[in-house]
Parts: C-alpha cells; sequence; structure tokens
C-alpha cells in the first residue's frame, strides 16, 4: 500500500511540475508578447512625434512661403505702377515735343 501511496504521490507531482512548467511556458509567452507590444506602442508614439514635428514645420515653411510672396506681390504691383507713371510722363512729353514741333 505504501508503494501505491508513493507511486501516486510521484505521479501527482509529476502532474503538478508538468503543470507548473506548462503555466510557466504560457507565462513567458505572454510576457514576450506584451513586451513586442509594448515596443510596437513605444515605435507609433515616436512616429506621431515626428509626424508632429514635420507638420510644424512643413505649417511653419509655407506661412514663411505665404509672408514672403505677399512681400514679393507687393514689390511687383509699385514696380509696375511705377512704370506706368513712367510711361505716362514720357507720353506727356511726347505729346509737348509733337505739339511744339507741330
Amino acid at each position: 500500500m505504501h508503494t501505491m501511496t508513493t507511486a501516486l504521490s510521484d505521479s501527482f507531482l509529476e502532474r503538478m511540475n508538468t503543470a507548473e512548467r506548462e503555466y510557466k511556458d504560457a507565462r513567458e509567452g505572454h510576457l514576450d508578447h506584451a513586451s513586442a507590444s509594448l515596443e510596437a506602442v513605444l515605435a507609433y508614439l515616436a512616429s506621431l512625434d515626428d509626424m508632429k514635428s514635420i507638420y510644424s514645420y512643413t505649417s511653419r515653411d509655407l506661412l514663411d512661403m505665404v509672408e514672403e510672396s505677399a512681400v514679393e506681390s507687393n514689390v511687383a504691383q509699385e514696380v509696375i505702377h511705377a512704370e506706368a507713371d513712367i510711361e505716362r510722363e514720357n507720353e506727356v512729353v511726347s505729346i509737348n515735343q509733337i505739339n511744339l514741333i507741330g
């Protein structure tokens, strides 16, 4: 009877050890999966920060370009008005010369 009890006890201990090993293996698998998921989330967040930085730089560059084009447009408009004034003065001088010469 004692051998039977010992055999049952050994069998029970072996099953317990097997169950404990399987539990540890499963837990390690879950830890590996959680670690990989955390790394993926951290990489995603880093990418989001990069995208926000790129968006911010691009927005600033676009605003700078709009401001520069407004200044260039104003300068071009002033040049056109100045050239028109010169043309009108030239027309007046030409008409005066035609009137004088007859």
